[in-house]
């Protein structure tokens, strides 16, 4: 029984820990720019590959890839951003 809690435990720890670090990171600058530049993000870095990511800023923008960028996931809410 105690092998067995232990093993659902850590399984569970397991499962959940690429959900632990994600933030929800919001692009800021109406501008555009590089996605890798810390300062076009509300959270002052770029996203890694836990976050969320969020383009809210309501202008017409491009983001530059300049590294690969994977997320957990991209929603785009308001303006007109070419990445």
């Amino acid at each position: 029984m105690k092998r067995s809690m232990a093993a659902t435990a850590c399984t569970l720890v397991l499962a959940l820990h690429g959900k632990v670090g994600a933030e929800t990171i919001n692009w800021t600058n109406t501008a555009g720019g590089l996605y890798s530049a810390p300062v076009n993000w509300n959270a002052d870095r770029a996203p890694d590959a836990g976050d969320l990511v969020e383009l809210r800023a309501n202008a017409a923008y491009t983001i530059t890839l300049d590294r690969p960028a994977t997320n957990h996931s991209l929603h785009v809410y308001d303006g007109q951003p070419t990445i």
